[in-house]
């Protein structure tokens, strides 16, 4: 996983709000997205802030 490499930035854009989604993002899931950055924030506690 790439975080056990210790990264000092994780990047993950969602680029709009939840109702706009389907339009700006086609095929991208909001709350996926935003599982996966809480998930990045609890296994990297360095991204705290």
């Amino acid at each position: 996983m790439i975080l056990e490499k210790d990264p000092i930035c994780f990047n993950h854009n969602l680029e709009t709000v939840e109702r706009l989604q389907k339009e700006v993002r086609r095929g991208a899931n909001y709350k996926k997205s935003l599982s996966l950055l809480k998930k990045v924030k609890k296994y990297c506690s360095s991204y705290s802030n």
